[in-house]
């Protein structure tokens, strides 16, 4: 019941938001610099490499190098590379600690999207499968909810991401879920211009921007395969 209650309330969503998103598809990735800023964090945040075929005692170094044993959150930039734009974006991501753990059952569900990556396709909470080219539409139409559905978030400043895989994932379907996620929420932040400012994302004053993202939070965990799902650690989503 749940499933189909879950499928049913996406596909609602997707056909509410189709008609905007249609019309303000963005013209470039990372079109404004605070864009950049917002997804991908202080320049001063450490930047970590990695392969999805890694496995977390691999990198562990690559941490010991920023974090030490006490540190609750790692918060890092993951660099992407956007091969049709000849760029790379950095992504600031929160990885759970790989030295202090702590279960999430503080957090409400609804708020949480567990995504799990294969190389064919992409399971969503656990058991609804979906395509690769759905990702976008349905990270935009959970940000888009407000509690209109209770097994949706209730806001786009509570809503998590955790991010699981195969790890005979190849590198570059990994990269375009990545790719996805980031678009699926500069969508909504598009959709959410469109409507309030009456202007498109790229178009609107750097105040208009502060005063749109205030309401948003990006939060992005990238769980490794061998870490227990139900063990967590949460950016700040208060």
């Amino acid at each position: 019941m749940n499933k189909r209650i879950f499928i049913g309330a996406i596909v609602l969503l997707l056909f509410s938001c189709k008609q905007t998103a249609e019309k303000q598809e963005l013209p470039s990735y990372f079109c404004r610099p605070e864009l950049e800023t917002f997804f991908g964090g202080s320049d001063t945040l450490p930047v970590v490499t990695f392969s999805p075929s890694d496995s977390f005692g691999s990198i562990k170094p690559s941490f010991l190098r920023h974090f030490d044993s006490i540190s609750e959150n790692i918060s890092i930039r993951v660099p992407i590379s956007i091969d049709s734009l000849k760029k790379t974006v950095y992504v600031k991501t929160t990885f759970e600690n790989p030295f202090v753990i702590k279960p999430i059952g503080c957090y409400s569900r609804s708020n949480i999207l567990r995504i799990h990556l294969d190389n064919d396709s992409i399971t969503i909470n656990n058991e609804n499968k979906i395509p690769y080219d759905s990702l976008k539409k349905l990270i935009t139409a959970d940000i888009l909810n407000y509690g209109r559905n209770m097994y949706l978030s209730g806001s786009p400043n509570k809503m998590v991401v955790i991010l699981r895989w195969n790890m005979q994932i190849k590198t570059e379907v990994f990269n375009l879920a990545l790719k996805s996620i980031i678009d699926g929420h500069i969508e909504a932040l598009n959709i959410t211009s469109s409507k309030y400012i009456n202007k498109h994302l790229c178009s609107i004053t750097k105040d208009d921007f502060t005063k749109l993202t205030s309401s948003f939070r990006f939060n992005l965990i990238l769980a490794f395969p061998e870490i227990p799902s139900e063990y967590l650690i949460f950016p700040s989503i208060g």
